[in-house]
């Protein structure tokens, strides 16, 4: 038995690298903020690559430990969770992934392992990759929420479980290929994977904000007070709580002044000689519009929304999703002709492909029309 500084002592004895048939530790979890100076230097330089961001001393004392294995030796380590997601751990894991097989990891952290410290804990078994000749095991995973010692002993026994208190599943050594190891149930990982097959939205799609005017209540108008010959430069709006899963309303009870005319930026005079309406209706509000922010410090002009929003960026095909929102709920604006306040839109990045959409409605639409049940 020996009282020693584990890594210098180690360090200082490279005869001792793949040497030994089994590590058991529970080592310290010490943060770079209390480590000494002499101690912090070690670390860094006995991690190396493995070693980014502020790195706890644990991980330098797991690395050793994995050095001095034999192939085919065995590592019994109690470790933090964070140990599972870390930025600082990245380096670690990959380590394992290339050197080591994860024969169990049993997340403990659901349980006070240590009383009342606040330290959440994982209990990892790891095998060096042995020289030739075996195939990768499956790693045992453990959700313990209570019942622990029961759940290790089922482990021993080769049992798989899914209780209220723990489950206990197996999953393939490419479970922890990841960067973070979030090792899911079968049902979990199996949906993950599917969800893996598919293009992330932003490979396909932009994501846009809403009309942002600085003063709602005077730019949203009853659509009902629209006068006909000034509809022009009115748009529908859809308010987050009319908002319906996957649809939208039929109708529109209120409108947004729309500084936009056939796809062009609206002029003043012309917005004073042909919509005189629209114009007197705004002058009304001229000094509570002249306020604003972005007026007095972005050349907004008075009679003009804050950010309305290009017709290229709105007024086309999107799905529209509440600002606020608890569970989820999106629409599909299939015409591309409905306004929204700061809300989120997404729309496809090519043009085209909205266009073979509408196309497929138009015939879609043609050919129900033409059905009967005689067909």
């Amino acid at each position: 038995i020996l009282n020693e500084e584990s890594i210098k002592y180690l360090q200082e004895h490279p005869e001792l690298e793949g040497s030994i048939d089994a590590v058991i530790a529970n080592p310290p979890f010490v943060t770079v903020e209390d480590q000494s100076a002499e101690m912090k230097d070690r670390v860094v330089k006995l991690l190396g690559e493995a070693g980014k961001g502020r790195v706890d001393l644990y991980l330098a004392m797991l690395r050793l430990s994995i050095e001095i294995l034999k192939p085919g030796g065995f590592g019994l380590f109690v470790l933090p969770q964070n140990f599972l997601l870390a930025d600082s751990a990245v380096g670690m894991r990959r380590y394992l992934t290339e050197r080591t097989w994860i024969h169990c990891l049993a997340d403990l952290s659901a349980v006070p392992v240590f009383g009342d410290i606040g330290v959440y804990v994982i209990l990892l078994v790891i095998q060096k990759l042995p020289e030739a000749g075996q195939s990768a095991p499956n790693a045992i995973i453990v959700r313990a929420q209570d019942m622990v010692g029961q759940a290790l002993q089922d482990v021993l026994e080769g049992r798989t479980i899914e209780s209220p208190y723990y489950s206990i599943y197996e999953a393939s050594q490419k479970a922890f290929s990841e960067d973070s190891w979030s090792v899911l149930p079968p049902q979990s990982a199996a949906i993950q994977r599917k969800f893996t097959e598919f293009a992330e939205l932003r490979s396909f799609t932009q994501l846009r904000q809403g009309i942002i005017t600085g003063a709602d209540d005077i730019f949203l108008v009853p659509s009902r007070d629209v006068a006909k010959d000034e509809a022009p430069i009115y748009i529908p709006f859809l308010a987050d709580r009319d908002m319906e899963a996957y649809a939208v309303p039929r109708s529109y009870p209120r409108s947004f002044f729309y500084p936009y005319l056939d796809g062009r930026p609206l002029e003043e005079d012309v917005l004073r000689t042909k919509f005189p309406r629209t114009w007197n209706y705004l002058v009304t509000y001229r000094s509570r519009l002249e306020a604003r922010k972005t007026v007095k410090t972005k050349g907004v002009a008075w009679w003009r929304p804050a950010w309305p929003r290009e017709p290229q960026n709105l007024l086309r095909p999107k799905i529209i999703t509440p600002h606020l929102v608890i569970s989820p709920r999106f629409a599909l604006d299939a015409v591309g002709r409905l306004a929204v306040s700061h809300s989120p839109i997404v729309f496809a990045k090519r043009q085209d492909v909205e266009q073979d959409r509408s196309e497929e409605r138009r015939v879609g639409k043609e050919c129900r029309s033409r059905w009967s049940p005689y067909h």
